[in-house]
C-alpha cells in the first residue's frame, strides 16, 4: 500500500462485506502480509508463519455466519516506524436465520 491511511477504508470494506469468498480471499492475500497479526475484541491471532490463513478463516466464518455485514470505519492510524494499522470500526452484522435487527458491535 501506497497510503494505507488513504486505501485501507476500500480493503477493509471488501474484506469484510464482501459477499464471494474468492473476493475475500484475493483481498486477504493481496493486503495481508503471510506472517501478519490481527487484534480484535473477539479474535487474538498471534503473527506467525500462516497467520494470514486464520486470519482468512476468521473473516471467512463471517462470511458463513452473516448475510450482510456493514462496516463503518470510525478512526485510523498507521505507525509506519513498526508497521502498524490500527482501525477504529463498527460492523453491523446480519447473522443468517436471526429474526432480530443488527446491534452494531465496535
Amino acid at each position: 500500500m501506497e497510503n494505507p491511511q488513504q486505501q485501507i477504508r476500500d480493503v477493509l470494506r471488501l474484506i469484510v462485506s464482501s459477499p464471494s469468498a474468492d473476493d475475500q480471499e484475493a483481498a486477504v492475500k493481496k493486503y495481508f502480509m503471510h506472517n501478519a497479526g490481527f487484534d480484535h475484541p473477539l479474535f487474538h491471532i498471534e503473527p506467525g508463519p500462516s497467520s494470514r490463513s486464520t486470519i482468512l478463516g476468521v473473516y471467512q466464518w463471517l462470511l458463513t455466519v452473516a448475510s450482510r455485514v456493514d462496516v463503518e470505519i470510525r478512526s485510523i492510524v498507521y505507525e509506519r516506524r513498526n508497521h502498524v494499522l490500527i482501525v477504529e470500526s463498527v460492523l453491523g452484522v446480519h447473522f443468517k436465520l436471526w429474526p432480530f435487527q443488527p446491534v452494531p458491535c465496535q
